[in-house]
């Protein structure tokens, strides 16, 4: 999956979903690092579907991904299923 795709995921995302934004920047013109910013809050209801945009970025970037940075600062709220989900892409990630 190309940069544009990942770039068209996290515009699509927003178009969906109000609560939360998700914003895409890379690092390096390679791809290798990039920022997910978010803005709004991840609760119970919308975690799956931003868990979902999440894993898709990681899939097409699997090979080349070396830094994945996610800058939560401009959330106002994170429930535990949004920790949670935060702990699985660490995991998976990692290993």
């Amino acid at each position: 999956m190309s940069n544009d795709t990942c770039l068209s995921l996290i515009s699509n995302f927003n178009k969906d979903n109000n609560d939360v934004v998700l914003t895409l920047k890379e690092l390096d013109s390679e791809g290798k690092k990039i920022v997910l910013s978010f803005q709004g809050y991840i609760d119970t209801y919308n975690s799956p579907k931003v868990s979902k945009v999440i894993d898709e970025i990681v899939e097409a970037k699997v090979n080349s991904l070396t830094s994945l940075i996610f800058d939560l600062s401009g959330l106002n709220y994170i429930s535990s299923t949004g920790i949670g989900f935060l702990t699985e892409i660490l995991q998976v990630c990692t290993s």
